[in-house]
This record gives C-alpha cells, sequence and structure tokens, in this order.
C-alpha cells in the first residue's frame, strides 16, 4: 500500500490544539485509487511534538478528488511574500501542495496588530 500527500493545511491558533486537514491519495496494489479527507486535532507535548488528540477520516470519490488537484497540475505556484498576511489573526500557518512530480511548502506566522 503506498500513501501519498496531495495537499495538508494545518493552522496552529496561540494556546490551543492545532488543526491539520489532508487529502490522501492511497494505492492498493491491484485496486483503484482511493482519496480521502483526513483530520487531526494536534496537540503539543512538553517536548516540542505534536501528537493526535483525534482524528477522523472521510473516503471522497476520485472524479471530486481529481477536481481538486486539478489546478495544482496546470500550475506554477508562486512564492507568496508576507506582506499578503497583515490581517491574520496571530496563528501560524503551514501549506503542502504536492504531487508525485513536485511540490511546494509554505509556513508562515503573523502577529495580530
Amino acid at each position: 500500500m503506498s500513501t501519498e500527500t496531495i495537499i495538508s493545511v494545518i493552522v496552529r491558533p496561540p494556546d490551543e490544539p492545532s488543526i491539520q486537514v489532508q487529502l490522501v491519495k492511497q494505492v492498493l496494489p491491484g485496486e483503484p485509487e482511493n482519496y480521502f479527507i483526513v483530520g487531526q486535532k494536534l496537540k503539543q507535548c512538553e517536548c516540542g511534538e505534536e501528537t493526535a488528540t483525534e482524528q477522523w477520516s472521510v473516503p471522497i470519490l476520485t472524479p471530486v478528488a481529481r477536481k481538486i488537484m486539478a489546478p495544482l497540475e496546470s500550475i506554477r505556484i508562486p512564492p507568496v511574500s508576507k506582506s499578503q498576511f497583515k490581517q491574520v489573526d496571530g496563528c501560524s500557518y503551514e501549506l503542502y501542495l504536492g504531487g508525485a512530480l513536485s511540490h511546494s511548502h509554505y509556513q508562515w506566522s503573523v502577529s495580530a496588530s
């Protein structure tokens, strides 16, 4: 079985557990590919690592997953300037956009002002 994360978003509010939502592709030998939306509530331990305290998974239809992924296949994702996030709520964010051939990973954190 192979599993590939296509899109992953993590929101880390100050003083609250983080939330992670992913679009995941799973391939079993001899079977068609399957797609899932996977969510996790993450709590940071004293050692700094995040562990899942809650987790859920929902299967989605392959045509729906392909519709979500279509923009990622046909465009080049540009860098994002931190100045574009001035109205952010004090959370830190992480965004992963990936595929078999390429991926982009963004992280940013902006203090509320």
